[in-house]
Order: structure tokens, then C-alpha cells, then sequence
């Protein structure tokens, strides 16, 4: 998506609110020329810190569930996948 250098002018904070860095990468353009990017924070991380950065949650996990049998949680992983399908397939 190309935005207008202007629109990014006229109050920043307010231009910064209608975007939605969660989903969509943006271009700022003057003169038809891009001069400025934006994109998501984690997109700036190398991939080695993001590697990291999830080998951590995943080895807190593993600590919190070390004494939980196997079965209980790939049951529980099931029932976390289905909840999320069910909640994906309702209209909003």
C-alpha cells in the first residue's frame, strides 16, 4: 500500500492509528518516489533473534509442563485447535 508523504505529515499519531502494522506493510511516497517504510516490529529482529525468542517460550513451556503426561497435553493441544477452527468458522 502506497501512502502520500502529506498523509503521514498531518498528524502522525492519528496517520500511525489507521494502520494496521499487524497485517500490512506500508510505503510513505513524495513525488511519486517512496521515501519511508513501515512494517511490523518483529520484522525488523533478525531471524536468529526471533529463533531465540521462541526457543525461550518454548523452553518455558517445557518446564511448566515436564510432569504433565504426554496424552494430556496433545489432548489438550487438540482441544485448543478445535476451539480456535470452531471460532474461525462463525460469522462475526
Amino acid at each position: 500500500m502506497a501512502v502520500k508523504r502529506i498523509q503521514a505529515d498531518e498528524g502522525l499519531s492519528q496517520f500511525l492509528g489507521t494502520l494496521d502494522l499487524a497485517r500490512d506493510q506500508y510505503v510513505i511516497e513524495a513525488g511519486g518516489k517512496p521515501i519511508a517504510g513501515l512494517v511490523p516490529p518483529w520484522e525488523l529482529e533478525s531471524p536468529d533473534e526471533s529463533r531465540q525468542a521462541l526457543l525461550r517460550m518454548l523452553e518455558e513451556v517445557w518446564a511448566r509442563t515436564r510432569d504433565v503426561p504426554e496424552g494430556v497435553v496433545e489432548r489438550d493441544v487438540e482441544d485448543a485447535v478445535q476451539a480456535v477452527r470452531t471460532r474461525r468458522r462463525r460469522p462475526a
